[in-house]
């Protein structure tokens, strides 16, 4: 507790008065902490996401003769391929196959080993442990990962 002297030795009605500090601190520490709490610290697990119009993906773009390669997240299968060309369909109606998906990211990371992008779609409804279970196996193999709804 703290005390304010207000008054002497003059015979009058002292008025000394005692604030009580520790609501003051109790409030102060709820202040911070719900501050430290809501606070932004880093952004470890972000996840750019693009627009439609197929707006950068990230800082780093990718090399300009680099196709952008694709992985596409449907119900029952996963599809990996080129933008461009055919995509290698991963069937894996009772859950995900990682082992087939995993195979195939290999062996596109051994064709270029300086890729490190990839854009994953998703269609509409897919159950959200589905997509992440592909979006840690994807981030294993391509870091620069980038989401986007299916078109």
């Amino acid at each position: 507790m703290a005390s304010i002297d207000m008054g002497g030795p003059s015979g009058r009605k002292r008025v000394d008065q005692e604030l009580p500090l520790v609501p003051f601190i109790d409030l102060l520490f709820c202040c911070i902490m719900f501050l430290l709490a809501t606070a932004v610290w880093n952004q470890l697990a972000k996840i750019p996401i693009v627009n439609d119009d197929g707006g950068p993906v990230s800082a780093d773009a990718p090399v300009p003769d680099q196709e952008m390669l694709v992985v596409e997240v449907h119900e029952a299968s996963v599809g990996v391929g080129f933008q461009t060309g055919a995509q290698h369909s991963i069937s894996d109606a009772d859950g995900l196959n990682a082992d087939a998906l995993r195979a195939r990211f290999s062996l596109l990371r051994e064709m270029d080993p300086r890729r490190r992008n990839v854009v994953v779609r998703v269609d509409d409804g897919i159950p959200y442990a589905r997509v992440m279970a592909v979006l840690d196996e994807t981030v294993a193999f391509f870091p620069d990962l980038s989401l986007r709804g299916a078109e």
